[in-house]
């Protein structure tokens, strides 16, 4: 475990890490960080003295794809993002109200996911946008996207006492991790990326619901 550059606590070493491999074209690490991501997960998840791990995994395994697509790799893209599915759906999707290590995992993929996301506004990837958004947190379940699961759910606990807002929440991620490439920007710009990614997410949700008729 402790040889996944996911692990990684600095920011600035893992943006320049990341950043490196994929110049270098060693891209196969990160396809074995992000296929490990879910039993990683796991392994944190089962520990409350491991949740502030999980969450530094979880921002990586997005603030990676954050690199990806601004370098124009989408492989890398949805490798991350398939095993962040994979990991997100290790929580206990029957529940309304979860315990706290579903919504400590729950809540930091998620705003993590947000900061990808505008990310992704801020480049023009509109196709890794959409994918973000895409994903359930269970296959024809109620929720028509993970990330509306994620916000609700969070929203739900008291895990931290911190506000709930998920785009202060976000915007805080992109301020402070240089991986994302938005941490010279203002604050005013991250917050506008996203509330436009919110928003296109909507629209992508309510292309789903006309598609499938089901619920946000």
């Amino acid at each position: 475990m402790d040889s996944s550059p996911l692990l990684d606590l600095d920011h600035e070493s893992f943006d320049q890490s990341i950043n490196r491999r994929i110049a270098e074209g060693n891209q196969s690490s990160l396809f074995d960080a992000f296929a490990s991501l879910p039993d990683l997960v796991r392994t944190l998840h089962a520990s409350a003295e491991d949740w502030p791990d999980l969450e530094v995994v979880l921002r990586n395994a997005c603030a990676a794809a954050a690199i990806a697509t601004r370098r124009g790799q989408p492989g890398l893209v949805s490798a991350s993002l398939d095993a962040l599915v994979a990991a997100y759906r290790l929580g206990d999707m029957r529940v309304d109200y979860p315990v706290d290590a579903d919504a400590w995992l729950w809540e930091a993929a998620s705003l993590s996911l947000f900061a990808l996301g505008a990310t992704a506004v801020k480049v023009g990837d509109f196709s890794t946008v959409r994918r973000v958004v895409v994903p359930q947190p269970v296959e024809g379940g109620h929720y028509a996207s993970w990330l509306r699961h994620g916000q609700v759910m969070g929203a739900r606990t008291t895990t931290e006492p911190r506000e709930d807002n998920i785009l202060d929440l976000a915007a805080t991620v992109l301020a402070t991790n240089s991986a994302f490439g938005q941490s010279e920007d203002s604050d005013e710009d991250r917050l506008r990326r996203l509330a436009e990614f919110d928003q296109l997410a909507f629209l992508v949700v309510a292309d789903i619901r006309s598609e499938a008729g089901m619920a946000y």
